[in-house]
């Protein structure tokens, strides 16, 4: 698999380059998400110290896999699409990102805590999440990452961030979507309304979303 060191050096970008040749402001705004979860997930390593790296590298590397498993197919993807990959793979694990106050509402979420433990640590039912070993609470709140996008988005640089975004680009809901659906059952996702075809732009979200799912697990 290829190993890019930048963005511009990704299959995704050129062909996306390619789809967008004269919009110079959607492609730097979709650069400036890029440079800006790159710095943003910087702070994974705050919490999970020990936990694989989930920086630019990981990034570059989902693009990569992404691109590899699309070949020459690349070309039929719309600029839409492209721009769901590209953003998704930039976006996905922003959840990862805890401030002492975010992880400590997680903690006092009885609802969460408990469907956690029922699922994976049932010995630790009735046990206040302050009170569970230290490996369990990190656990708890990896699950937790893939869904809190939406919350991530609304600190204030994301907002000013997103408030930007030109109008050609894809919805952020729908990228929340593609985002999202790393972390759910495949099931799920034949329901979610955000997943179905955009006409507007062209795309197949749900395609973008199974495509991030593959390109996450191969890194």
């Amino acid at each position: 698999m290829t190993h890019s060191e930048i963005l511009k050096d990704t299959a995704l970008w050129q062909a996306y380059q390619s789809k967008v040749p004269s919009d110079e402001k959607r492609r730097s705004w979709i650069k400036e998400v890029y440079e800006s979860a790159v710095t943003y997930m910087l702070d994974v390593r705050v919490t999970f110290g020990n936990y694989t790296l989930h920086d630019e590298t990981h990034i570059l590397n989902v693009l990569d896999a992404i691109g590899g498993l699309l070949g020459d197919q690349i070309e039929r993807l719309t600029a839409g699409e492209i721009e769901l990959l590209i953003l998704s793979a930039c976006l996905h694990d922003v959840g990862m990102v805890y401030k002492d106050e975010e992880k400590n509402r997680c903690y006092q979420d009885e609802t969460a805590c408990k469907k956690f433990l029922r699922e994976y640590c049932p010995e630790l039912l009735g046990c206040p999440a302050l009170e569970w070993p230290e490996d369990i609470r990190k656990w708890y709140l990896r699950t937790l990452h893939p869904f809190r996008l939406h919350e991530v988005l609304q600190n204030e640089a994301w907002k000013e961030l997103f408030d930007e975004c030109p109008l050609q680009v894809v919805p952020k809901r729908c990228i929340i979507a593609v985002c999202q659906a790393h972390g759910q059952n495949p099931a799920e996702l034949l329901h979610n309304r955000d997943l179905k075809y955009l006409a507007a732009n062209d795309a197949e979200p749900l395609f973008c979303a199974l495509l991030l799912r593959q390109g996450d697990l191969l890194d």
